[in-house]
């Protein structure tokens, strides 16, 4: 009978690092359900009403949609992905590493799509009062749908890289 020196190897940091993918892959696909759920059915829906039900209906969504719970899939999604990158990349997962990299730089993509393109369209919108919005719909809601598409593909596409980059952290242990 031989008896091992060797402390046992713990698996916590690699149970980390899996865990820190997971939540990134969930906040990112719950940011990206949002902006495929506002291109599929949200915008359609509402410009089947009159204008001013749009803009009152919309104006109302994006109040509702500052709270807590969409803020820390918004905004978390940018942490537990750097931080799922970085800890792949410490345990010497490059590969994984690389795709958790990879989904960070493309939700930044769509992240920086809803910053610089829908906000500030939703707030031309909010600036006028319902009764009179037509004109602004017409004028903004080409463009919000193409900063939407932006937004919802980089996000899917950042999804796809974090289930890459979990399915092959698995194979690096």
């Amino acid at each position: 009978m031989t008896i091992s020196t060797t402390p046992p190897r713990t698996r916590r940091y690699a149970t980390s690092g899996t865990t820190m993918l997971m939540l990134s892959l969930l906040s990112v696909g719950l940011v990206a359900g949002v902006y495929f759920a506002f291109q599929v059915a949200v915008i359609p829906g509402l410009s089947r009403a009159s204008d001013a039900t749009f803009a009152e209906a919309l104006d109302r969504i994006n109040e509702s949609i500052e709270n807590p719970v969409f803020f820390a899939a918004f905004f978390g999604a940018l942490v537990v992905t750097a931080i799922a990158g970085t800890q792949q990349w410490r345990r010497g997962n490059g590969a994984a590493a690389l795709f958790a990299l990879a989904a960070l730089g493309l939700y930044l993509v769509g992240f920086g799509a809803t910053i610089v393109g829908d906000i500030p369209l939703n707030e031309q919108l909010a600036a006028v009062a319902p009764a009179h919005a037509g004109p602004v719909i017409d004028r903004i809601r080409t463009p919000w749908l193409a900063w939407n598409v932006v937004r919802t593909l980089a996000s899917v596409a950042a999804l796809l890289c974090l289930g890459r980059a979990l399915a092959v952290s698995g194979r690096h242990r």
